[in-house]
């Protein structure tokens, strides 16, 4: 049975026991990419890359299907839709309620808003909307 050496703890493993991300040569074992992955989401990374020193080559959850916890992949799931949200929040220009922090995009009108918590708050500065609100902006 052939056996490869882990670029991360230098074991030697059986093939069945390697992983590699598909974007580069590194073999690691999966012990090691299982501990790096629950240490970056620990870390509130979602976009997670091998764990060999200067490799920029992504791990994708599906790669992991086999070795990783289910609850470990319903994490990184969630971590990759949230970091998804909070980019095309920043490409849009969209805000958060400064109550429930839930995103809200402004197309048209005003700078008052009404959230869904029901919370009024101005889109411009931020701050709680009340009936002589003077924007700072």
């Amino acid at each position: 049975m052939a056996k490869t050496m882990c670029t991360i703890c230098t074991a030697t493993k059986a093939a069945a026991d390697m992983f590699n991300s598909g974007g580069c040569s590194h073999s690691v074992c999966t012990d090691c990419i299982s501990n790096h992955v629950v240490a970056k989401l620990e870390d509130n990374a979602a976009n997670l890359k091998c764990p060999a020193p200067y490799c920029e080559a992504a791990l994708a959850p599906e790669r992991c299907n086999s070795f990783l916890p289910k609850q470990v992949l319903e994490c990184w799931g969630n971590a990759l839709c949230e970091a998804m949200t909070k980019e095309l929040a920043e490409r849009m220009s969209w805000k958060k309620c400064p109550h429930c922090k839930i995103y809200v995009e402004k197309t048209e009108g005003c700078s008052h808003i009404i959230c869904m918590c029901t919370f009024e708050f101005c889109y411009s500065c931020g701050g709680g909307w009340n009936s002589n609100h003077a924007c700072p902006q």
